[in-house]
């Protein structure tokens, strides 16, 4: 029997054996005092293979300090998420979804759903497993599995804010549950509303503001700089809107920051087709600028948050990640 030590934590260590050809997981107390954890966790295993529930590897024995399992060859959901087509996402979501159900139905509870990249596994075949039960509590009736699940679809923009307090507060857990696969059948047509919606109103507080505070006009680019004459400004204006446009239909552009520009290039566009210069109002220094600038200055801010800070669709899991959502 080989074994192997495949992975460690504060509490225990992970091994990898086999027996009879097979590949087996170990896992082990640390120490003594962290018998209790590693039991408590064997014990929510065989009750969950008692559910008939099929997405959590089989506990194969048990000791009072550790316990083998079944082996799981995958990869972790967060690193196959970003890579996959939006038909792909949608099944991901949906069997998230029915992994939350049926815990509900068991009431089994884990917390930790709330941010299943990182404790769920994708294998070969696109089906999640779920490999962490530290945390993982019995005989709550709370339905909480799906209400921790809309805090995960709320940061990818499949329910939104208001949608996900409705939810939570109803109390026929069916319903819930087809509702919420309603929700990610329909993803992400409502939210392209929800950013077209973003969009018109960035433009219309643009132009409302200045229609009452112009103070200068400005026949250049963004804080007053020349460098290139009016006709060329607006043929320029509408190569990168378009081109911010098609990147971000690639999921080459994180879709929140994009809208920002967008409206920025429209605002100072209009102004420079109606009047051949850009009414600006906000003064800053040797700067006078408008809010299509600040617009623009926000989609720098937002690109750099996500690709430096944020590192990109590699972390959805982090906090404000939905500030860097692909289409």
């Amino acid at each position: 029997m080989n074994e192997k030590l495949f992975a460690s934590w504060w509490r225990g260590k992970i091994y990898l054996l086999e027996k009879n050809w097979v590949k087996i997981i170990k896992k082990q107390a640390r120490y003594p005092i962290h018998k209790g954890a590693i039991y408590k966790e064997s014990q929510i295993l065989k009750f969950i293979a008692k559910q008939n529930i099929d997405f959590v590897p089989r506990i194969l024995s048990s000791w009072e300090d550790r316990f083998e399992q079944q082996f799981i060859e995958g990869q972790a959901l967060q690193k196959i998420y970003p890579k996959v087509d939006l038909t792909q996402k949608r099944k991901f979501l949906s069997q998230l979804v029915d992994i939350a159900y049926k815990l509900d139905q068991a009431w089994v509870v884990h917390w930790e759903i709330s941010r299943p990249f990182k404790n769920f596994l994708v294998d070969s075949t696109g089906k999640i497993w779920v490999i962490d039960f530290e945390r993982w509590h019995l005989f709550d009736k709370s339905w909480a599995n799906l209400r921790w699940l809309m805090q995960f679809l709320i940061s990818q923009w499949v329910i939104t804010v208001s949608q996900a307090k409705r939810l939570g507060h109803m109390r026929n857990l069916d319903e819930l549950y087809w509702l919420l696969k309603k929700y990610i059948k329909q993803f992400p047509f409502n939210h392209f509303l929800e950013f077209f919606g973003i969009l018109i109103f960035l433009i219309l507080v643009d132009i409302l503001t200045k229609m009452w505070f112009t103070t200068q006009f400005n026949y250049g680019s963004s804080f007053g700089i020349s460098w290139f004459s009016n006709q060329a400004l607006i043929v320029l204006g509408l190569i990168v809107g378009s081109l911010v446009i098609y990147w971000t239909i690639q999921k080459k552009l994180p879709i929140l920051p994009s809208i920002f520009l967008i409206a920025g290039i429209i605002g100072n566009t209009m102004d420079r087709l109606l009047y051949e210069w850009v009414r600006d109002w906000l003064n800053w220094w040797i700067f006078t600028n408008n809010l299509a600038d600040i617009w623009i200055t926000i989609w720098i801010a937002g690109i750099l948050y996500c690709y430096f800070l944020n590192n990109g669709k590699k972390n959805f899991h982090r906090r404000y990640s939905w500030l860097c959502w692909w289409a």
